[in-house]
């Protein structure tokens, strides 16, 4: 995988740099959800689907 140039040093690279690979995947399923969350305002299409499900008091 090719470096990305930011235009500034990334102060996180040498953190990310000694994850394994199921480590960094995780560390991206994170912020993927983060953003997500952000964005649409839920994290996970499970939690979205909860307004969907039909109430069972009816």
């Amino acid at each position: 995988m090719g470096q990305i140039y930011m235009g500034r040093e990334n102060p996180f690279g040498e953190l990310v740099v000694v994850l394994t690979a199921d480590e960094f995947l995780l560390l991206r399923k994170a912020d993927d959800e983060r953003r997500c969350r952000d964005e649409v305002g839920v994290g996970k299409l499970s939690e979205n689907a909860v307004a969907y499900l039909p109430d069972p008091e009816y």
